[in-house]
């Protein structure tokens, strides 16, 4: 297969929607988990209430375990925010880094292996070292590692339509694809 290339300048908006969208692939499993927690709580709060009217006793074992789930969506959650708060400060300032130095990245894509370079990172990865891709919203994640955080992203808008199908004929070829819904 020929050798395929790309040089994209860099567009800060391209780029901040690209970011969110591996931010809510990233963490979407997360927000599941505590959302769950939350109407477990809520489910036997229900039932305390519930319980608690017909004897007169509001301080029953369904309002102590919604109290204990609360307390541990709580315990999970704020370290969470507190988290996802950091990551959006970095990426908003990775994106204010590109915007000022206005880097375009090239990809190169051979038989052999997938060159990326911006000003800022280069790398050489064989194919092998290619974990997986995966496609959402018409952009292409092709993961470094297990999880899609460590990804080069490339938009179907950032590139030609014969570009990007090019791309994922050759990724169909090279990688494992792994399905990532929103």
């Amino acid at each position: 297969m020929p050798m395929i290339r790309f040089d994209i300048p860099f567009n800060n908006k391209v780029t901040r929607l690209q970011y969110e969208l591996s931010f809510k692939l990233m963490f979407k499993k997360s927000f599941k988990n505590i959302r769950r927690l939350v109407i477990i709580g809520l489910v036997f709060l229900g039932l305390g209430i519930i319980c608690g009217i017909s004897d007169k006793h509001y301080f029953n074992p369904y309002t102590i375990i919604s109290f204990i789930w609360f307390f541990i969506a709580l315990f999970i959650g704020l370290p969470f925010y507190y988290i996802l708060s950091k990551v959006k400060k970095s990426i908003k300032g990775l994106v204010d880094e590109a915007n000022e130095s206005k880097l375009t990245a090239h990809y190169e894509f051979t038989d052999d292996d997938i060159k990326f370079t911006n000003g800022i990172r280069s790398f050489e990865i064989k194919w092998s070292g290619i974990k997986s891709y995966t496609i959402v919203n018409d952009n292409i994640f092709i993961m470094i590692s297990k999880s899609i955080e460590h990804s080069l992203i490339i938009g179907k808008i950032e590139v030609t339509e014969d570009n990007y199908n090019l791309l994922v004929d050759l990724l169909k070829s090279k990688v494992e694809f792994k399905e990532y819904k929103i």
